[in-house]
């Protein structure tokens, strides 16, 4: 549950598919999910850490 400064800023929930999250102009965190998630999805985990835009 958010906590009241959280709910200041808190506008709603929304479930993203892998083609609203590429498209989207929103602002997520970490940054750079759409472009990570779609690998993850389809088997292709990276052997090293990666920069995910946080």
């Amino acid at each position: 549950m958010p906590d009241e400064y959280e709910n200041q800023y808190f506008l709603d929930y929304k479930w993203w598919n892998l083609e609203e999250l590429s498209a989207s102009r929103e602002i997520f965190v970490p940054g750079k999910i759409s472009h990570f998630l779609i690998d993850l999805v389809n088997g292709i985990v990276p052997d090293t850490p990666i920069d995910v835009g946080i």
